[in-house]
């Protein structure tokens, strides 16, 4: 008893841990989103056409944080999320000038353009240019401003106050299973299934049984036993319980990494889309990823 009651501890610890991670996740988010700038813009020659492959290097003058790119074949380049501040961009492209632009300033949530015109010559000579004092966001027509705490305090609801949120759907969801008995049942049920084995813990006890039974290599594909209506609904959730018992714990290992790669793929599409400008198409890359994962938390973690 002593054994299952460990168990269960770093079970209920590693529920606690990752729902505070990802809490932190969707409260950090927002606020990055708020401090930063995009820039983009073309290279071209002195004739106007584009000029491929310039290695293009914004430096944050306060930071020393450097960030690179190149340009594609039609001479454009882009840094979706800068944190706001003072940058110097650099530009060296083969057989022109190196070319430089300072105190270029990127106000908060603005998408500034900056074209820069190279010329012909050596890589060793330079050119040096102060950007204006304004800058404008040619793509919206808009000034950039940076905001104090007051002001955002101020800001009427936008997704901000997600800690608020997050605290009336946890009050709700406590009324809701305090208020009808079976919910209740369930739910500590679930937390302690020894404490009724053969009534309200009976599902989750033998899915535990057939994760005991599988152990590192499992019995054996087909070898389940649990699946002959010990385990009553063994084809929905509780599926992962049966590849325990017969592919063991390197089975449900090898399972949770495939649906790992799954969510870092979502992820990975996201920020290359997001490094093209598809803001759209990187938030949708990022939402199938994250409701992947969670609903293949939520799914396997009934199980155990």
């Amino acid at each position: 008893m002593e054994a299952v009651a460990t168990r269960f501890s770093l079970r209920n610890a590693f529920v606690s841990v990752f729902f505070l991670a990802l809490l932190f996740c969707v409260l950090v988010a927002p606020a990055k989103a708020q401090s930063t700038a995009s820039l983009n813009g073309t290279v071209t020659d002195p004739s106007g056409a584009a000029v491929p492959n310039a290695k293009v290097a914004v430096t944050n003058a306060a930071t020393g944080i450097a960030s690179t790119t190149q340009t594609d074949s039609a001479g454009a380049y882009l840094f979706p999320s800068l944190p706001i501040g003072t940058y110097r961009i650099e530009v060296t492209a083969s057989g022109f000038q190196s070319a430089a632009i300072s105190d270029l300033k990127l106000p908060v949530a603005t998408d500034i353009t900056q074209n820069i015109q190279l010329k012909v010559g050596q890589a060793s000579e330079h050119v040096e240019i102060v950007a204006e004092a304004a800058v404008i966001d040619t793509t919206t027509n808009s000034m950039g401003q940076v905001i104090n705490d007051k002001t955002v305090q101020e800001i009427p609801l936008n997704g901000r106050h997600f800690t608020a949120l997050v605290g009336m759907l946890a009050v709700g969801f406590v009324v809701l299973v305090l208020s009808s008995p079976y919910r209740m049942h369930r739910i500590f049920g679930y937390m302690d299934p020894w404490s009724d084995p053969f009534g309200s813990g009976y599902q989750l006890s033998h899915a535990l049984i057939a994760f005991g039974r599988g152990e590192w290599l499992g019995v054996g594909l087909g070898g389940s036993v649990e699946k002959l209506h010990y385990l009553p609904e063994a084809h929905t959730d509780f599926l992962l319980a049966v590849l325990a018992e017969e592919l063991g714990f390197v089975g449900v290992l090898l399972v949770i990494v495939l649906f790992a790669w799954i969510v870092a793929r979502g992820f990975a599409i996201a920020r290359q889309a997001a490094e093209r400008g598809r803001h759209f198409a990187a938030l949708t890359a990022q939402g199938i990823g994250i409701w992947i994962g969670f609903q293949a938390f939520i799914n396997m973690g009934v199980n155990m």
